[in-house]
This record gives C-alpha cells, structure tokens and sequence, in this order.
C-alpha cells in the first residue's frame, strides 16, 4: 500500500457517511501506530453530519471490532504496496 498521511484529509470522512459503510479500509494499530489492512466500515457515527467515529470488521471472518475508531485511524487504502 502507499503512504498514509497524518492529516484528517486522508481519511474516509470525505464525502457522505452512509456511502462510507461496507468501504474496504485500513485501520491504524492502536498497538504499533502501524497501518493495517483486511477491514470494512460497519458503521458510521455520526451527530448533525460531522463524522464522530466507526464501527469496523475484518473481512477475514466478517466480525465486528470492539469499540470505535476515530476518523484519523480509519483510512481508505491507496493501492500500491507498502
């Protein structure tokens, strides 16, 4: 995969929410700040348009993560390799 930048822009909260659920997208380790792929948005949070968080789960086995992800740890992959 390419470069995943730090900045909010990067982020998968462009453009509508309800768009953004079943997207393929990396999710940023919360254990080694690294970035990792096989993920899909289950849920967007949201409050009067303003993305607050979401909900993702693995492809792998279609289980829902724990607890939410905030819009700087959930990206969409850019393609090319790591």
């Amino acid at each position: 995969m390419g470069e995943h930048s730090d900045k909010p822009e990067g982020a998968v909260s462009n453009g509508p929410a309800g768009d953004l659920v079943g997207a393929t997208v990396d999710v940023r380790s919360r254990f080694e700040g690294t970035w990792c792929s096989g993920f899909q948005v289950a849920e967007v949070l949201t409050n009067l348009d303003r993305v607050l968080s979401y909900r993702v789960k693995r492809v792998s086995d279609g289980q829902t993560l724990p607890g939410t992800f905030s819009a700087d740890e959930v990206e969409r992959p850019t393609g090319g390799s790591r």
